[in-house]
């Protein structure tokens, strides 16, 4: 290997460590955004919104908090000096599926990070995506996986972080982030699509919330790059009613 390619690959896991703690502070504050929510005692009727919208329960869900509670409180990102803090709902990105064929992408929230983006200038703009899924009974699990399922397989033409996010909304009052943690890793150890190099395990984010797990897969494509997801177990069974 010459000098300089080893320059590169040693300036490249530098940022990669840069990214990943900043996107660990956004996780923080998504988190502490949650705790600000379960303390709100907000409740959403599915009998509403299917009576007064044409929004799916999950999008509704994802929409209320990040017009409510992720724009309107980055005050709290100052301490970490990371103020100019984007927050996308439906955003679209172009990916290549297997055959090679653009398609499109809708990314659930999407967080673009103006500091963030000078350590990856070269790289065009870069964004940390966060894919939303209801978890209503313990088998949805299987529903949730098939968001890592598409981060595997999905070859995006703009840089794709090698850190994604996925919020679970747990509706059931039976079910605990710990149990659908496991059954996540259930799903995963039965998976033939999906190269997991380690399973989701709890993960300290905030010093009052523990919903929040990492896992970490490899691409099914190219040099088989390996890609870390954080997961946010949301208990939202005291919050929907029918």
């Amino acid at each position: 290997m010459s000098f300089s390619a080893s320059t590169f690959i040693r300036g490249r896991k530098s940022i990669t460590s840069i990214t990943d703690n900043r996107i660990k502070h956004v996780l923080w504050y998504i988190l502490e955004c949650h705790r600000i929510f379960l303390n709100d005692n907000i409740t959403y009727s599915l009998k509403e919104i299917k009576n007064t919208t044409k929004i799916k329960p999950e999008d509704y869900f994802r929409t209320k908090f990040v017009d409510n509670y992720l724009r309107k409180n980055r005050g709290l990102l100052q301490s970490f000096q990371m103020e100019d803090i984007f927050f996308g709902k439906e955003e679209v990105e172009i990916y290549e599926d297997n055959s090679g064929i653009k398609q499109e992408d809708k990314i659930d929230i999407y967080v673009r990070d103006a500091g963030l983006q000078k350590y990856w200038s070269n790289e065009g703009e870069v964004y940390f995506a966060i894919e939303c899924k209801r978890i209503k009974q313990l088998s949805d699990s299987n529903i949730y996986i098939s968001d890592i399922d598409k981060f595997c397989k999905r070859n995006y033409t703009n840089l794709r972080l090698p850190f994604v996010g996925q919020i679970a909304f747990i509706e059931n009052t039976t079910l605990s982030h710990d149990l659908v943690a496991i059954e996540i890793n259930s799903y995963l150890k039965k998976s033939t699509s999906i190269i997991t190099d380690k399973y989701l395990s709890n993960i300290k984010l905030h010093s009052t919330i523990d919903c929040s797990y990492h896992s970490l897969h490899k691409k099914n494509f190219l040099k088989k790059e390996s890609f870390l997801i954080y997961h946010l177990l949301f208990n939202y069974s005291s919050i929907v009613t029918d």
